[in-house]
């Protein structure tokens, strides 16, 4: 009982200044995080748009009917590095462009050579 009288009549604790202290810092990093959250929520949404549109590039371009729409840009490839080239064998350089998003793809088309007598087959390589 006597320990209780001492707690209570004690002058020690928290003051004013210190509790508003408080809570103006736990305010502050309330709206911080919220912040953070409505950034977060911005982004993923941005994401998913970019995601839907590639799904749709991606969709289209592989459509046999929109091989007509695909463009040669250079008839002679080769690859080149370290002061050598190296040719690519009937390459092409393409460009698509989708209609619906507005990406663009480039490809190399590659007629590959016959292997003991098979007939030669345009391959798309993306």
């Amino acid at each position: 009982m006597n320990k209780t009288r001492k707690v209570l009549s004690s002058r020690r604790g928290t003051s004013m200044v210190e509790v508003l202290a408080a809570f103006l810092i736990i305010v502050m990093m309330t709206a911080m995080f919220g912040r953070v959250v409505t950034l977060s929520m911005g982004i993923l949404q941005k994401s998913r748009e970019k995601i839907t549109e590639e799904e749709t590039f991606n969709s289209e371009y592989y459509k046999k009917e929109n091989e007509k729409e695909q463009k040669k840009i250079s008839g002679n490839l080769s690859l080149e590095g370290n002061g050598s080239s190296v040719p690519i064998p009937k390459g092409t350089l393409k460009k698509y462009t989708d209609q619906t998003t507005g990406l663009t793809r480039y490809f190399i088309e590659v007629v590959p050579q016959a292997e003991s007598g098979e007939k030669n087959d345009e391959k798309t390589v993306p």
